[in-house]
């Protein structure tokens, strides 16, 4: 294979590269965007009902907000969470609701 075959070859693989790179980059800050919007506008006040609702039967809880996420906390059990975020290290940004109960 002559030298100025692979160039060419190696040079279209690097900006197809690039092209997907910044494809991703592009596609992910506009996630971040619209889950940030739907996070300070749905997620967290309806967290926060949610905790008061259960406060109301007894069972306390309380709503946290670490980067970019919302998290609803037991306050008797830090095991016992619901948690919402935006997973952006994949090819594709998605939003991932997490469950867990202690023993």
């Amino acid at each position: 294979m002559e030298t100025a075959d692979v160039r060419k070859r190696v040079r279209d693989a690097m900006t197809r590269a690039k092209q997907r790179a910044a494809d991703r980059r592009t596609h992910v800050d506009a996630s971040t965007r619209a889950f940030d919007r739907f996070l300070n506008q749905t997620a967290i006040p309806l967290m926060r009902q949610i905790a008061n609702v259960l406060r109301a039967e007894g069972y306390q809880f309380s709503v946290g907000t670490p980067s970019g996420s919302v998290r609803l906390v037991s306050d008797t059990s830090n095991q016992d969470l619901i948690e919402i975020f935006l997973d952006a290290a994949g090819d594709a940004a998605r939003v991932v609701g997490h469950v867990s109960r202690g023993p």
